[in-house]
């Protein structure tokens, strides 16, 4: 017991010497800058004395009365003010422990006019009461890029002010995005406007990107190239004028600026890049000049304003998506020298009535006509070697391939013609006006969401020259109540008739080997389902059909033959 009794005072010893070298208490903070200048940043530092002898305490600053001079502070150690007066900063020490309570000391500091060389950048630095009703402030800035964008840190700051820039006194030529600097702070929603001088060749990536309130831009008249995102999501944006010396539009350089109303697109520009005027909705009028040679992908996506468009000879390629989803779109006119269509290039244009493919035309991608619901007619251009058109339909040259029927073509039932071997993937999809069709002899092939989502089609006779199915072909062909499948038919790929809500009993030939996953899925009211020949486990998806038919048609008597259930239920009883 004694022992224990000497033991203890000892540790608290040992503890409190601890607490002194690593957790001790602050007792003054000094060395506080007392000075300032207007416009330059003062760094603020500080000397704290402590009886730690190990870690020093942390000092955060704030300002406790900014007075006159619209000070802040920035990257927690900068002190901008913008105006001479007096200001009071208070230093937070923060403690590594509750032990003791935070220490703070407020101290003053003057701050001094701007000297010549700050106040030759620009001119009305503070002209107004910036305060009144947040009126806008003419706020003019002639920079001087190539010193004051190499020295970081004697670089102006605009704080919460309504500007408008003026750079019209810079010599720099390129100009980046201001606010990755960390010597200056601007607020981009509250700048209106931008006039660049004549000595900018080039718009730097992310120049102006997110200037929301930005409405008007004078570029003048030597800028060569617009970096990418350089006004992304400028959504005030409502007028730019793009001088000819602009041979380049990088991507996404105007995406989301909605408040544009029109574009012009000087002779000088070959490419319009990926995205560029990306959801642009508010565009209603753009002008492409027989310069451009290429439309890069979703250029014009999303531009739901737009009702027409020429797209001129000298363009070649038109990407990936680059009109889709322009909802407005009524009238399109594709050049003659045009080779290739993007997928999905007018996925969507749902106001397009009718479009004609020039004889330049030697590709045309996925789904490019999808979500067209008025479109009745896709005609081709005599001479083409690639591709036809018969009654509005579109084929391959030699109508072998049926590539796309018009989803507002109102003809309920449809003859193919005997020609045609394949149907191509997407060919019917989403014609909801089409009640009947019949495939020819001829036929092998039926492709992947061929006849998906054709809500009005009733019935379909698969004939015997078809030997694949393909995934999701008849998916959600909700009225569909009578389906013959062929008895060559080798494979019916995963969904193909998923979600088929008419369906009540179908027929499996002897001829198929495999049956993928979903081919049949919530098909809700499918009770019976007959099986003329043998499938193998591996050729027949567990989740092939609604409930446990798989399970049954591999049990004990299972095999070919008809299987039945009660609606509602999984299990499937063989009759």
């Amino acid at each position: 017991m004694k022992n224990k009794t000497l033991l203890i005072p000892a540790l608290t010893g040992v503890f409190l010497l601890l607490a002194g070298c690593y957790w001790g208490r602050t007792t003054d903070i000094s060395g506080v800058p007392s000075q300032a200048t207007a416009w330059k940043p003062l760094i603020l530092k500080a000397e704290v004395s402590s009886i730690s002898f190990v870690i020093k305490p942390k000092v955060l600053w704030s300002i406790k009365n900014a007075g006159t001079t619209n000070a802040r502070i920035v990257d927690e150690i900068y002190l901008h003010a913008l105006s001479p007066g007096t200001l009071v900063v208070t230093a937070n020490v923060e403690n590594y422990i509750n032990m003791w309570d935070d220490f703070s000391k407020d101290f003053t500091i003057t701050v001094f006019p701007a000297p010549e060389e700050i106040d030759a950048l620009g001119t009305e630095l503070i002209s107004h009461n910036v305060n009144t009703n947040n009126n806008p402030v003419s706020f003019k800035i002639n920079l001087n890029l190539e010193v004051h964008w190499e020295n970081i840190k004697d670089m102006l700051i605009v704080a919460d002010r309504y500007v408008d820039l003026d750079l019209t006194g810079s010599t720099g030529t390129q100009i980046p995005p201001l606010s990755n600097y960390d010597g200056i702070y601007l607020n981009n929603n509250k700048v209106l406007s931008v006039i660049l001088p004549d000595s900018i060749t080039s718009i730097g990536t992310h120049a102006f990107s997110h200037y929301k309130g930005l409405t008007n831009i004078s570029m003048g008249n030597n800028v060569a190239a617009i970096g990418e995102r350089a006004f992304f999501d400028c959504i005030g944006l409502s007028s730019i004028n793009i001088p000819d010396s602009v041979t380049n539009i990088g991507d996404y350089a105007f995406y989301g600026c909605i408040g544009l109303g029109s574009i012009y697109i000087p002779d000088s520009v070959t490419n319009i890049g990926n995205h560029t005027f990306n959801s642009c909705s508010g565009l209603t009028s753009i002008t492409i000049h027989d310069s451009v040679t290429s439309i890069g992908d979703s250029a014009f996506r999303g531009c739901s304003g737009l009702t027409s468009i020429t797209i001129p000879d000298s363009v070649t390629s038109i990407g990936d998506s680059a009109f889709r989803e322009c909802t407005g779109l009524t009238s399109v006119s594709i050049g003659n020298n045009v080779a290739s269509i993007g997928s999905y290039a007018f996925n969507g244009c749902r106001n397009i009535t009718s479009i004609t493919i020039p004889n330049s035309v030697t590709s045309i991608g996925n789904s490019v006509f999808d979500g067209c619901s008025l479109l009745t007619a896709i005609d081709v251009e005599p001479g083409n070697t690639m591709y036809s058109s018969i009654d509005g339909v579109l084929y391959n040259e030699t109508a072998s391939v049926l590539i796309r029927y018009p989803i507002g073509k109102t003809l309920g039932d449809t003859n193919i013609p005997g020609s045609v071997t394949v149907i191509a993937n997407g060919a019917f999809r989403n014609c909801r006006n089409l009640t009947g069709i019949i495939l020819p002899e001829s036929v092998t092939h039926i492709g992947n969401f061929a006849f998906n989502e054709c809500i009005s089609l009733t019935s379909i006779i698969i004939p015997d020259s078809v030997i694949n199915i393909g995934d999701s072909a008849f998916r959600r062909c909700t009225v569909l109540d009578s389906v013959s499948i062929g008895n060559n038919v080798a494979i019916i790929e995963g969904s193909a008739f998923s979600e088929c809500l008419g369906l009540i009993s179908v027929t499996i030939p002897a001829s198929v080997t495999s049956i993928g996953r979903y081919a049949f899925s919530e098909c809700l009211y499918l009770t019976s389902v007959t099986f003329e020949g043998t499938l193998t486990e591996t050729g027949f998806d567990d989740l092939a059909f609604p409930g446990y038919l798989r399970f049954r048609y591999f049990a004990n008597s299972g095999g070919p033959g008809t299987y039945t259930r009660q609606i509602d239920s999984d299990r499937w009883s063989k009759d």
